[in-house]
């Protein structure tokens, strides 16, 4: 799906959030800002995804049934995957990030990655759980997505990544309320081998 036809998407299911409408710009680029609204309800996890994320990015992406939600936390089961590395999080699979993923599902078995890690050290003691290592992690997500697939990676950074194994072609601001952090979804497309 092209870009555009991405975002012609977005808004026709939103008409009514014309102020976070995704632009295109030289074809190659989507650039937006979703603000989320005072929901404090959540899941009640600390750092779970913002109320209506998920929501709000499915009408993009309509051309990826095979979803993976690695860092999955609190994420409810639904017609997705979901991979946490602590068991208490009833995840579907459980599996580390930087180095399970490909042994748990093979290669090119999504076509989409939602992943959500923890975003400093800090974070990751709330999680009760290591800060991970993003450079892994995004290799392995290389690695279960299929050529063309989609990784949308929420953070406070754009992680570092590499030219050859990823196409850059997106952020979105997350901006959820007041006193929450501004949290940026980079999206990437993965290369062919």
């Amino acid at each position: 799906m092209r870009i555009a036809d991405r975002i012609a998407a977005y808004r026709k299911a939103f008409p009514q959030y014309p102020d976070s409408w995704p632009v295109c710009q030289t074809g190659r680029w989507m650039n937006a800002t979703m603000i989320l609204g005072n929901n404090y309800k959540g899941s009640g996890m600390y750092g779970a995804y913002p109320p209506s994320y998920l929501k709000r990015m499915a009408p993009m992406f309509t051309d990826c049934p095979r979803v993976l939600h690695l860092f999955s936390g609190s994420l409810p089961p639904g017609p997705y995957t979901r991979v946490d590395s602590r068991p208490s999080m009833n995840a579907d699979v459980v599996a580390n990030a930087e180095d399970g993923l490909l042994a748990a599902f093979g290669p090119g078995s999504f076509d989409i990655v939602y992943a959500d890690p923890p975003y400093s050290a800090e974070d990751a003691k709330h999680y009760d759980t290591k800060m991970i290592n993003r450079r892994k992690v995004l290799q392995q997500c290389r690695e279960v997505l299929r050529p063309g697939g989609i990784l949308a990676w929420m953070d406070v950074i754009l992680p570092m990544y590499r030219g050859v194994d990823w196409i850059h072609f997106g952020n979105i601001h997350i901006i959820r309320s007041t006193n929450h952090r501004v949290r940026l979804v980079s999206l990437f497309k993965r290369r062919p081998l």
